[in-house]
């Protein structure tokens, strides 16, 4: 059953996406036609299914049904085709597939989270999973609009999906983005809040500028390029005690957090300051991601949090202090590696 639970997330997640693409290379007419057409031609099919009647269509989804709805109509996959009709006529596509894409990566991470753990009630665990999705759901959302506008809607939509409210989220989470993504944009919200960040980079920057380097400069670059070395021994001291599978996990997040670093540098291409002796784009911090999975991991642990603890402050002075990133980027980066591997190290 289980793993019928993990292919509805993953397709709700892949229809979402599909989705997005669909209307940004169709026309609007032909989108819509053709979100019209699978909508009718799904609820045709659930209506023949609770009368009893068994189609190819049924046989292929009645597994991925759960609780009461298989017995009544399945409503899910519905409010999602109408928010998505609705949020494509009634803004701009961009802002609209975003909405989308928040929904569906946002709430369908989350739910393949909860699905794998096997628990969906818990308050505290809702919010690590919703927020671990809504992350990379604002990081996918900024291939369509300003990674600004994204902030709120993201946020809010967490808070919303990790409540049990009685409106399905398939309607209530993409319809609140959409929204709040458009009010941003409209509002000048977006711009507001990047000038916000721009200028508390640069007062930072300026700070630190003025610290004094002499004999630091060489310690604090050997530290900056040892830093990825002693985070990986400190995933691997759980060897020491037998616990191999912890350690691996904690190696697979600090690989997966870099490559999702990564990948966000080369998409957002934000230079680096104008000190920094490294090339490459500057957001987010790597070395902030990898500080943000160690504290996640360990923040338990009676003594190896002290150690994470230690080496996040050390990558964040050094950091800022060399120059080699503004300080958003290590924000970003460091709540990237949090927010990934607070639900993932509770995973069985």
């Amino acid at each position: 059953m289980r793993n019928w639970e993990l292919a509805r997330e993953s397709i709700h997640i892949a229809l979402c996406f599909t989705a997005a693409t669909l209307y940004n290379q169709l026309d609007l007419t032909t989108a819509s036609v053709l979100t019209v057409s699978i909508i009718t031609a799904y609820l045709l099919n659930e209506y023949a299914r609770i009368k009893g009647l068994r189609t190819p269509l049924t046989r292929l989804y009645n597994r991925l049904l759960v609780g009461e709805e298989a017995k009544q109509l399945a409503l899910s996959p519905i409010y999602l085709g109408a928010a998505t009709l609705a949020l494509m006529n009634l803004l701009p596509i961009d802002e609209a597939s975003a909405a989308v894409v928040v929904a569906g990566l946002g709430d369908g991470f989350a739910g393949l989270l909860r699905t794998v753990k096997g628990e969906r009630e818990k308050q505290s665990w809702r919010l690590k999973t919703a927020l671990a999705g809504f992350t990379l759901a604002a990081l996918a959302a900024s291939l369509y609009v300003d990674p600004y506008c994204l902030p709120v809607a993201c946020l809010v939509a967490a808070l919303m999906e990790m409540s049990l409210m009685r409106l399905d989220d398939n309607i209530s989470v993409p319809v609140t983005s959409g929204l709040l993504i458009h009010l941003s944009t409209s509002t000048g919200f977006n711009k507001t809040l990047r000038e916000a960040v721009e200028t508390t980079d640069a007062t930072v920057y300026t700070f630190f500028k003025q610290v004094p380097l002499t004999g630091l400069t060489g310690f604090l670059t050997t530290l900056d390029a040892v830093l990825p070395v002693l985070y990986l021994a400190l995933a691997f001291s759980g060897l020491r005690e037998g616990r191999w599978r912890d350690s691996l996990k904690a190696v697979g997040l600090l690989v997966a957090s870099t490559a999702l670093a990564q990948w966000a540098k080369v998409f957002f291409r934000k230079p680096r300051p104008p000190v920094s002796v490294k090339t490459g784009y500057s957001f987010p911090s790597n070395h902030a991601a990898l500080a943000g999975v160690s504290v996640g991991y360990y923040r338990k642990a009676r003594y190896l949090s002290a150690l994470a603890y230690a080496l996040s402050i050390a990558t964040v002075a050094e950091i800022l202090i060399l120059g080699n990133h503004w300080f958003s980027d290590v924000v970003a980066g460091f709540l990237i590696g949090l927010f990934i591997t607070l639900p993932i190290r509770e995973l069985p």
